[in-house]
């Protein structure tokens, strides 16, 4: 069908145009920025952050960064099992991985994560510049994630669009219910 060969015409073309810039270098630093979306270095922030706000007492901030995380995982295990879509042919790849491709669960993990606490940092400070800050911070964290993943070969384009969406649509709904149960919770006092 017309919308499928445009998916594979612009994951194509992005994979090339970012796989033509690879460099010995480039190589080094994008399994390393690749590696800020994963599990483990997720897991310790989600658990720095998590901690962080409940010996502070302030178990919805806790709470909020736990649910963007979680639910981040559960959607990438269960999409990855609905759409089963391969990933980018193996002579194209940087790294050794398994699995299947769609959604980006580095993109959808790290825009879940790293956008809560965008959120939470733009919640807290009444400071414009760390507002800006925490975005553009953030942002670039998470856009260098997601670009990693297709210059590493592991990721089409469409599996890191639709991370990134997924995780930011997550981490907005998750960031409203606590703006809610807070407000609400403040106006019944």
């Amino acid at each position: 069908d017309g919308r499928s060969q445009l998916l594979m015409t612009i994951d194509n073309f992005a994979a090339t145009t970012v796989t033509s810039l690879r460099t010995t270098a480039l190589n080094g630093v994008a399994i390393d920025v690749t590696a800020l979306g994963s599990f483990t270095v997720l897991s310790l922030v989600v658990a720095a952050f998590f901690f962080h706000f409940l010996f502070n007492q302030q178990g919805l901030l806790a709470l909020q960064v736990l649910a963007a995380a979680m639910g981040s995982g559960l959607f990438t295990f269960f999409l990855k099992i609905f759409f089963e879509r391969p990933r980018p042919p193996v002579q194209d790849r940087l790294v050794d991985i398994h699995g299947f491709s769609y959604p980006s669960g580095h993109s959808l993990s790290a825009a879940a994560v790293y956008f809560t606490l965008a959120m939470i940092l733009m919640k807290k400070s009444s400071s414009n510049a760390v507002k800006v800050g925490a975005i553009l911070l953030f942002g670039l964290l998470i856009s260098g994630i997601g670009i990693s993943r297709i210059y590493l070969g592991a990721h089409f384009f469409s599996d890191v669009t639709a991370g990134f969406l997924l995780g930011t649509a997550w981490a907005a709904l998750v960031g409203s219910i606590v703006l809610f149960s807070s407000t609400r919770t403040n106006s019944i006092r």
